[in-house]
């Protein structure tokens, strides 16, 4: 009665009004659209296919092919792509997939070996449109901000929320400070970018937190873009100066511990092992010295250690201040470079044995011969011959450019096929004639469609 009421007053002010003027008027907010609209072309879906190990029954090891999904996004015309690393690791072949569904295989450049990052190459013909790395040193907590990816790897989306913690600590790598926000990251989102209202990489998506070991709860984390600008330029550029380097293992400074070592405050970060042929031992830097600052600059706990001994001049003594037996003192050390920060394709990527072993199943589906029951099940009329898709892999996404139960086989490379070894053997024989894709003709509920399976032979560059 009283919402009635109060929309009286409302209908009568819009029916004196023009026609003409309220069609004109936007019924809502645009909201991220404009954004996304500029944003989109330079994010990819990343599909690849990676060798599982698995134990025979003998002694005989064997292996299998399995598709995972993740996420990228461009950072350089030329077709510069950052990732996480554990996206590609072990992968035998990487597929990118552009927001317009132009697909491109991609080439790894280099991964880092002290951070979940990788950078790979795609070649499309054309430059491509790339995002900006913005300054995440100005990133705060409450700020907007987007994540745009693959989830389960059902195709590019985005997802909005908050900046909602900073310097958050995984325990993955000695730097970790990662952004923590509310934008919904899930499994596939690893890789995508983070991205402010300006449109610029804040962070790189790299995973999320669940008691459950489910998806999405609300807490996902990224590497903030400035580790990420960084570390990528040196997966470019070996010749770039390393970073410093002490050779010195630390933990965080606890109350508690600072009361066992007789420090006068918590903070800083004390040593727990030291590299025999690091620069820190030749220093007389020994186990329980508590570093307190950095050249004058105070140290806020072990990963801001790292931090700042990592910008450090190569080759320049720096005098470090330290508690040790219960006084300060000071001790001068010249960083070196930080050893085995670049992992090679070759220390990333499968094996060429690896991938012998594991020949492509062709689709990711089980396949069966069609029988009368499952023409039943599925209402495949009497005139279609082929083979039946019986399921498909938990991980395949849906679409018309992929294989969905009750589907028929009926052509495989122009060929009829009836069963599935007749399959397996026209598949075979593309891998010898190294064929990297072969075209299925499937009879499904919009009728006849044409859809291309990977064989897992490398496409021809």
């Amino acid at each position: 009665m009283y919402r009635a009421l109060l929309l009286l007053p409302l209908l009568a002010l819009l029916s004196a009004a023009p026609l003409s003027a309220r069609a004109a008027e936007p019924c809502c907010s645009e909201g991220y659209a404009d954004l996304l609209a500029r944003v989109l072309p330079s994010v990819v879906s990343l599909s690849v296919t990676k060798v599982t190990r698995m134990e025979s029954s003998g002694t005989r090891t064997t292996a299998r092919r399995e598709r995972f999904f993740g996420s990228g996004f461009i950072i350089d015309p030329k077709g510069i792509i950052v990732t996480n690393r554990h996206v590609v690791q072990d992968a035998v072949d990487i597929t990118a997939i552009f927001h317009d569904s132009t697909q491109a295989p991609a080439r790894l450049i280099a991964a880092a070996i002290g951070a979940d990052l990788a950078v790979l190459q795609v070649n499309v013909g054309h430059p491509l449109q790339a995002l900006s790395f913005a300054n995440s040193d100005f990133v705060r907590i409450g700020d907007e901000v987007l994540a745009i990816g693959n989830p389960y790897g059902l195709g590019m989306s985005a997802s909005a929320g908050i900046v909602s913690g900073l310097n958050r600590n995984l325990n993955e790598t000695p730097f970790d400070d990662d952004i923590q926000t509310d934008a919904a990251i899930n499994p596939g989102n690893s890789g995508g970018p983070l991205i402010n209202t300006a449109g610029e990489v804040v962070g790189v998506d790299t995973a999320f937190y669940s008691q459950t070991g489910g998806g999405y709860i609300g807490i996902g984390y990224a590497i903030p873009s400035n580790d990420a600008d960084f570390i990528t330029r040196h997966l470019l550029d070996p010749t770039l100066p390393s970073p410093g380097w002490i050779g010195i293992r630390v933990q965080d400074v606890s109350p508690l511990v600072a009361k066992g070592f007789d420090a006068p405050t918590p903070g800083g970060a004390v040593i727990t092992e030291v590299d025999g042929a690091g620069p820190g031992y030749a220093a007389g830097l020994r186990p329980g010295d508590d570093i307190l600052d950095v050249a004058g600059d105070p140290v806020t706990d072990s990963r801001d250690l790292l931090r700042e001994i990592g910008l450090l001049d190569l080759g320049s003594p720096v005098d470090l201040t330290i508690w040790r037996d219960h006084r300060q003192q000071t001790v001068s050390v010249t960083p070196a470079a930080m050893p085995n920060i670049v992992a090679p394709p070759a220390a990333v990527m499968a094996p060429e044995q690896m991938a012998e072993m594991a020949p492509s199943s062709g689709p990711d589906a089980k396949l069966a011969v069609l029988t009368e029951s499952a023409r039943q099940q599925f209402k495949i009329a009497p005139s279609i011959i082929g083979v039946l898709v019986q399921s498909v892999a938990r991980d395949t996404s849906p679409g018309e450019d992929s294989l969905q139960p009750g589907d028929v086989i009926t052509n495989v490379n122009g060929t009829p096929v009836e069963t599935p070894d007749e399959i397996d053997s026209t598949i075979r024989k593309a891998r010898a004639e190294h064929q990297a894709y072969v075209p299925f003709l499937v009879s499904g509920k919009e009728g006849l469609r044409w859809v291309t399976i990977y064989t897992g032979m490398k496409e021809a560059q």
